[in-house]
């Protein structure tokens, strides 16, 4: 099979048929729909009984699993997945007509030297209106590090519609951490790129996306506060594979003391973030003096 569109989901059945139906709108049809329910509790399992008696080109395939979080469902459903191509479309969003086509298209462009982890359309506020940035060429070859603004090369954008070779992807599974539900993607890109792979990016717009209230993107400085150990490794990586400062690291060790004080000790905090418990010390101290002049 060529490709497996993946979405997990939780407690989406009033949204989720939006994309169902872009996906039966597809002018391309080697995909399946992998969809991993994240303990939805809205009966969105009675939608997909129905939907899996339909008449459709493509397979559906519905798994039930405790809530586990989005990067446990990723890497669970990366062992489930029998598409070469592994294209993580969100609950909420849907795909131009032509989506999985173009993917199809501009994958067999790329060079066969194992260089390239995968390949990234635009994604739009509609199918013309580009929500990243436009790219200089009819493609770009880029590292994921290029998703950040500050790296001195090309920026192509913080956020694409992501097509991954499901057997590289494999190689780069999510950290779990017990008792935590998230990790940022951006661990397991920056690894890709700090190894030296490549992804193609081209402009057609394929990923149209709806920004809904109470999304990921709205609680994501609780989701991450959460999730201490994930986020302290994103944060360490980040800083190390992009050679950061030292006032820039110090900066960073700073904000993520203040994100986590009140739940955590120093100590914790310091293990993290793979900081010198000396200078998280410091850090607390700058804060408890800064703060005092305050009052």
């Amino acid at each position: 099979m060529r490709i497996t569109v993946f979405t997990p989901t939780y407690n989406r059945a009033h949204i989720i048929e939006k994309l169902y139906r872009s996906l039966q709108a597809q002018t391309f049809h080697d995909f399946e729909w992998l969809v991993i329910d994240d303990g939805s509790s809205d009966h969105t399992d009675q939608l997909f009984l129905k939907w899996m008696k339909e008449d459709n080109p493509f397979k559906i395939r519905y798994v039930y699993a405790e809530n586990k979080g989005k990067m446990k469902e990723l890497n669970y459903a990366m062992d489930l997945a029998v598409g070469e191509l592994f294209f993580t479309v969100d609950s909420d969003d849907a795909l131009t007509s032509d989506a999985l086509e173009k993917i199809d298209i501009w994958e067999r462009t790329i060079p066969q030297d194992g260089g390239f982890c995968g390949l990234a359309g635009s994604m739009g506020y509609n199918s013309v209106e580009l929500s990243n940035p436009r790219l200089p060429g009819e493609y770009y070859d880029a590292s994921l590090f290029q998703r950040y603004q500050d790296n001195g090369k090309e920026y192509i954008g913080a956020d694409r519609a992501w097509v991954f070779y499901t057997n590289v992807y494999r190689t780069y599974k999510f950290p779990e951490f017990e008792g935590e539900k998230f990790i940022a993607e951006a661990v397991v890109w920056n690894r890709m790129a700090h190894d030296g792979l490549k992804i193609r990016c081209f402009n057609d717009v394929i990923y149209v996306f709806e920004h809904q209230e109470g999304g990921l993107t709205d609680v994501m400085s609780q989701t991450l506060i959460r999730s201490p150990r994930g986020y302290g490794l994103w944060q360490a990586e980040m800083m190390r594979f992009m050679n950061y400062s030292l006032k820039r690291r110090l900066k960073q060790y700073y904000i993520f003391y203040c994100d986590l004080m009140e739940k955590h000790s120093t100590r914790e905090i310091a293990s993290y973030i793979q900081c010198p418990i000396c200078v998280m010390m410091a850090l607390e101290t700058v804060y408890r003096l800064k703060h005092r002049r305050r009052i």
